[in-house]
């Protein structure tokens, strides 16, 4: 368990964890993060077995894939990261650095690569993104190298 010490000033209480106890935790957090993206099948296969099973529990069987039908709402879902997207660099411009701009640069990636509009030029909206989002990765593991962070 981290060492704890309250520090009050300023009429807030706020808890200060002793950094040398949170270095684990800290980098078992960026690897389970870091493979959330290369994931993304395995969440959304968990997903249609989880409705499977649960229909199952009913006693109605499921063959195939239950949510494919959400494929065609693609744009929607797009759209809506796009717009997520938009906001949180808003947000950035508006009230400063309050979140991190390679993680800005990474989702931006993420929704280029999954461009719905593509049409033939499909393969190559796939590799910029994903070009931006393993660029982004490097540069941030490099910034962590230099500073002498695991």
């Amino acid at each position: 368990m981290a060492m704890a010490e309250e520090v009050v000033g300023s009429n807030k209480k706020m808890l200060r964890i002793d950094n040398k106890n949170t270095k684990g935790i800290a980098a078992a957090n960026a690897a389970v993060s870091s493979m959330s993206i290369i994931s993304s099948y395995n969440i959304c296969h968990s997903l249609c077995m989880s409705v499977i099973a649960l229909l199952s529990v009913f006693g109605i069987i499921v063959a195939g894939m239950p949510l494919a039908f959400l494929t065609q709402y693609q744009i929607y879902f797009w759209l809506i990261g796009s717009v997520i997207l938009a906001v949180a660099v808003g947000l950035y411009i508006w009230k400063g650095p309050c979140m991190s701009p390679k993680l800005l640069a990474a989702n931006a990636g993420l929704l280029l690569a999954g461009f719905p509009f593509a049409g033939r030029f499909y393969a190559v909206f796939m590799l910029t993104g994903f070009a931006i989002v393993i660029t982004t990765i490097i540069i941030y593991l490099k910034e962590r190298a230099e500073h002498g962070k695991r």
